[in-house]
């Protein structure tokens, strides 16, 4: 699918991985609605990148949360870290140290990406401000997608988002797509553009997935799509 009215994104986290290049490391806050195409633009940027190393941590809509889940994919990927280090919350502080090593001088330019940090459990968001906290002294861009429309005020990530501030810290919001840019998606299918702006509200997932599944958007709309509930309860109530 093509990715479209992201430039702005996409530049605004290329400036901030030349930095991260010459030892000034960064913090990318993507935020946008569930289905903004945070993944998607994260993805897209992390094919261009270049010879930096990319991780990926990933958390997930479970009832009971991984402890350090997104964290232990990330020291998997480096393949690297001794494997005391791989343990649990035992060894938190050994497994913060020794990522932080990885990721600063002399070592290669990384990428680090946390995926949905509304879904991360309490050991993960420390280790979002522990190394957010010290990413001026690495070599890494810290990207970390979370959905912003869904954050209860007693949510944890927001006294994270709080904390992780200053001249290191970058947000990125992801916005809705223009009415030219669905009109663009729209292009030799049967569907009306201007429709389908009104009802998804330009939102990526909800304009591409019709397209997706052979759907047609001829018969008559009158809500929009939404996320399934039990889903969607889950979201906010963390």
């Amino acid at each position: 699918m093509e990715l479209l009215e992201r430039q702005t994104e996409l530049e605004e986290l290329t400036r901030l991985l030349h930095e991260a290049e010459t030892g000034a490391g960064k913090v990318a806050l993507v935020s946008g609605e569930a289905g903004a195409g945070k993944s998607a633009l994260v993805e897209s940027f992390a094919r261009s990148s270049g010879t930096a190393r990319v991780f990926w941590g990933h958390c997930d809509a479970l009832q009971t949360s991984r402890v350090l889940g997104p964290i232990n994919e990330v020291v998997a990927g480096m393949s690297v870290l001794p494997e005391a280090a791989r343990e649990s919350s035992s060894s938190r502080e050994l497994l913060f140290s020794r990522l932080f090593e990885r990721v600063s001088p002399p070592n290669p330019l990384s990428i680090v990406v946390l995926e949905d940090l509304h879904w991360a459990d309490e050991a993960t968001l420390d280790f979002v401000r522990f190394l957010g906290r010290r990413i001026q002294r690495t070599r890494c861009l810290l990207i970390a997608t979370h959905r912003d429309d869904e954050l209860a005020p007693t949510h944890l990530l927001r006294s994270v988002l709080g904390e992780v501030t200053g001249q290191h810290t970058a947000r990125i919001s992801v916005p809705a797509l223009s009415l030219a840019a669905v009109e663009r998606l729209a292009l030799g299918t049967p569907r009306n553009a201007r429709q389908v702006h009104q009802v998804t509200g330009g939102n990526p997932f909800f304009v591409r997935e019709p397209r997706r599944l052979g759907r047609s958007w001829a018969h008559p709309m009158n809500v929009r799509w939404r996320l399934p509930m039990d889903r969607r309860r889950r979201c906010s109530s963390r």
